[in-house]
């Protein structure tokens, strides 16, 4: 009866010269987070053996501005991932470093009324001219005046990739999240789209070409629910929570609506039929939250299991861990060791001609 619990022995960290992948799967064999970041990794590179996946990327937080941007562009340039859903606010900075403008270090301490005054903003230590963001603001407002229909229904999904579209003609910035997702054909969706710079600059050039095109967060919950259902398998990550992880959480719980007809066309509750969900396989995220305060941002993946989000045989972690710490080793890592099988991969290819979305792989 031991012999069932002292399976696997620990393994001490040593410190000696080696690869950054070696430390974290060394990690993987110790305790508490360090070991869950080793296992974040393991996991992500299981993923990029698998012959038809499509892997979701759900970004929270202010980890552009705090330095991770190359980070998510090197993982969108290498597909590392295939579709995105993120905050508004970190498309935005997204788009004016892609312009050329920067974040500075700051202190998290000081006379905020002063930066006001100075025309400075302050995401905790990063700080960032306002007039850099409204190069930004206006980049995104001309934009829309110019290519957004009027009395046209559009999900945030195409203004992203009208967005990298666009930069591509004024940027050769080979960092750019936007560019590198329009060019790899990597979705990206936005649907708290109006909580940013991007949506009320789009507001503004709606009222000031007195236009009424529409970004329909309806049509975003149809193409990226169809992309789960018509996805062979799907796996997830999250860094941090917030409405990016439930919004892809929910691809898995919906498709019952989408998959059974029955279920369509009631106007009542339909008893649940075996095989019409489509939980994700693979789960990973990092994040800051705990489970015990009740909210989804750090809600336990067997607790997603419960509402049909996650498989029950899913490979699944979570690493509570501040995101700017964790990810650049997880990235690295697979650099090192999952480069080869991430270009090898058959990556999922989205026929968005066609509604709904048709999803192959090549």
């Amino acid at each position: 009866m031991k012999k069932d619990f002292l399976k696997q022995k620990t393994k001490p960290i040593e410190i000696k010269k080696q690869l950054t992948s070696e430390l974290v799967e060394n990690m993987s064999l110790g305790g508490f987070q360090g070991r869950k970041l080793g296992e974040v990794t393991k996991i992500w590179q299981q993923m990029m053996k698998e012959e038809e996946i499509t892997i979701w990327l759900g970004i929270s937080g202010a980890i552009i501005p705090a330095g991770l941007r190359k980070v998510i562009a090197f993982l969108v340039k290498n597909r590392f991932v295939d579709a995105i859903v993120s905050t508004g606010a970190q498309m935005f900075h997204e788009t004016f470093e892609t312009l050329g403008k920067e974040h500075f270090l700051g202190e998290p301490e000081g006379d905020d009324y002063l930066l006001f005054k100075e025309g400075i903003v302050r995401i905790y230590d990063i700080l960032a001219e306002e007039m850099d963001l409204l190069t930004g603001e206006f980049f995104i407002k001309r934009m829309a005046a110019q290519y957004l229909e009027d009395k046209k229904i559009y999900s945030s999904r195409e203004v992203a990739a009208l967005m990298g579209r666009e930069l591509s003609k004024v940027s050769r910035d080979p960092d750019s999240i936007l560019i590198n997702a329009y060019k790899q054909g990597v979705p990206i969706f936005i649907p708290a789209f109006g909580d940013s710079y991007i949506g009320i600059a789009v507001w503004y050039s709606a009222m000031k070409n007195n236009k009424t095109f529409i970004v329909d967060t309806i049509k975003d919950l149809s193409e990226s629910a169809y992309l789960t259902l018509n996805s062979k398998k799907t796996g997830v990550i999250y860094l941090g929570g917030g409405v990016p992880k439930n919004y892809i959480q929910q691809t898995a719980e919906i498709t019952p609506n989408l998959a059974d007809p029955d279920y369509i066309k009631s106007d009542v509750p339909v008893p649940e039929k075996d095989g019409f969900r489509k939980p994700h396989s693979y789960a990973i995220q990092i994040t800051t939250d705990a489970p015990h305060w009740g909210g989804l941002s750090g809600c336990s993946f067997e607790e997603a299991q419960s509402w049909g989000k996650v498989s029950k045989g899913a490979k699944k972690v979570q690493c509570f861990a501040d995101i700017t710490l964790a990810l650049p080793f997880v990235a690295q890592s697979l650099f090192e060791k999952s480069l080869v099988d991430a270009k090898k991969r058959r990556k999922p290819v989205f026929d968005w001609s066609k509604s709904p979305v048709k999803v192959g792989y090549k």
